[in-house]
Formats: structure tokens, C-alpha cells, sequence
């Protein structure tokens, strides 16, 4: 691959949670639709929260993240404004839609997620071309985008 400039940790914290803030919406009204008719009582409401309303804000999550990554984007929205990508870690090329799903599902399963939220600073810090645990398993890499957004 010719020169390329690896995503560090705080560019990468700062696109997820640009992506947080933008998954937020449509989150919300799938929280909203478990918690009507749970009341006021925060127990009641965090009952109403079940398998199925995880299931898919997960699968809503993995839909966003693969369709804009494998698209000439090459990133979800928060990587656009900050002006990175994801791409194949041999090639340089637009990733395939597996590794896409491999990556978002690694990284928002529930479980996988959480444990990841704890060790993945010290992954990305701690690896030469600064990859997630995700991109490890994918072979894909994020890195900084060679022509501004604005060309494409």
C-alpha cells in the first residue's frame, strides 16, 4: 500500500461517538416502543428492554455500520467527518460486505461489545497500524482519507 496515515484512538473515539449521537434516534424509538406501557418505575421499563428490543437496536447497528462501509463512503458518518476510512488491510481496496458484517458484529454483539469497550484502547494503542480487535479479525485497517470528502 502506498503511504498511508493509521486512525489513532481519540480520531477514532471522536467518530464513534459522532455515531452514537447520530444511531441515537432511531435507538430511541425502539427503547420507546419497549418502555410505553411500562410506566414510570424505572424496573418496570428496564423489563420491557428484552431480547427482542436488543436484538434490534444490535441488527440496526450492524445494518448502518456495513451498508456505509462497504459503500464508496468507506466509513460510517462519524469516520467521514473526521475524515477517515476503512479499508482492506492487503489491499487498500473497499472492504468486502463480510468482513464489514465480522467487523460491526464483533464490535456490537452485546457481550463481545462490552468486553471490547475495555480492552480495545489498549489493542488500538498497542498495535502498528493501530487496528481494533475487530479490524484484526476482519484484516482491514482505518485510515486517515488520502483526498478530502469534498472530491468524491
Amino acid at each position: 500500500m502506498p503511504d498511508v496515515i493509521y486512525a489513532t484512538l481519540p480520531r477514532r473515539f471522536a467518530a464513534a461517538v459522532y455515531d452514537m449521537f447520530i444511531s441515537f434516534l432511531p435507538v430511541c424509538v425502539v427503547c420507546a416502543g419497549a418502555f410505553s406501557s411500562a410506566g414510570k418505575d424505572i424496573n418496570s421499563m428496564m423489563d420491557k428492554l428484552d431480547g427482542t428490543s436488543i436484538l434490534l437496536i444490535t441488527l440496526y447497528l450492524v445494518v448502518y455500520e456495513v451498508t456505509l462501509v462497504v459503500s464508496s463512503w468507506r466509513g460510517t458518518i462519524g469516520m467521514r467527518i473526521l475524515g477517515l476510512s476503512v479499508q482492506d488491510l492487503k489491499t487498500g481496496a473497499t472492504i468486502t460486505p463480510e468482513q464489514a458484517v465480522l467487523r460491526s458484529v464483533v464490535f456490537y454483539m452485546p457481550v463481545i461489545g462490552s468486553v471490547l469497550l475495555l480492552v480495545q484502547p489498549l489493542v488500538i494503542m498497542s498495535t502498528k497500524r493501530h487496528q481494533g480487535i475487530q479490524d484484526l479479525l476482519a484484516g482491514t485497517v482505518v485510515v486517515l482519507r488520502t483526498r478530502p470528502a469534498a472530491l468524491d
